[in-house]
């Protein structure tokens, strides 16, 4: 009865702690100018996913949230770059960071979240001319030390949230750890109100 008693206090304070991070850092999240984004700019009710290209559960999750996207009225989506699986899930959040330099960040951000692929990097250069991106500038933005910057000030910022593994999304302000499918994604949007 202690443990359970302590267990209950232990995931208070670490909620208790999540939203107050939620709120100090809310700027960053919501805000933040090299964050891709996609849906309604304006969008009322906002979704933000930490995600990596190699998570089964982050794919599983996408076309879900990529319909949501397309289809309900008023909805932003923030993506959040955090590629925690390795050097082949950093190198293709690096090159989808570096397609926003040609405007193709989401339909590559796309077809990375739902083509197979191992992620070497010449499969990701085939992927990226698939959507029209230049390969010789996508590999020269590549070496823009500002996206490693960016990405370390994420994974700094996901870890100060709570969010140790992905999927993990932000909906309306509230942190939800894992997968979600579209019911799930519906239910907390009107859950919030939207």
């Amino acid at each position: 009865e202690a443990l359970r008693a302590y267990e209950k206090q232990l995931a208070d304070q670490q909620a208790a702690e999540a939203d107050r991070a939620m709120t100090e850092l809310a700027d960053e999240i919501f805000n933040d100018p090299e964050t891709p984004f996609g849906g309604d700019p304006d969008g009322e009710i906002v979704i933000v996913e930490f995600f990596d290209y190699r998570c089964g559960y982050c794919r599983r999750s996408a076309p879900d949230l990529f319909a949501l996207r397309d289809e309900m009225d008023g909805v932003k989506v923030i993506y959040k770059e955090f590629p925690i699986l390795g050097d082949a899930s950093r190198l293709a959040a690096v090159a989808a960071l570096a397609a926003r330099n040609q405007g193709l960040y989401e339909p590559f951000h796309e077809l990375l979240m739902t083509a197979e692929s191992n992620f070497s990097e010449a499969e990701i250069l085939d992927l990226a001319e698939y959507v029209g991106l230049d390969t010789d500038q996508l590999r020269e933005d590549m070496a823009d030390p500002e996206i490693q910057a960016y990405l370390s000030r994420t994974d700094t910022l996901a870890r100060t949230l709570g969010v140790g593994g992905t999927p993990a999304f932000i909906v309306n302000g509230t942190l939800y750890p894992g997968a979600l499918s579209r019911s799930d994604f519906e239910r907390l949007i009107e859950a919030a109100g939207g």
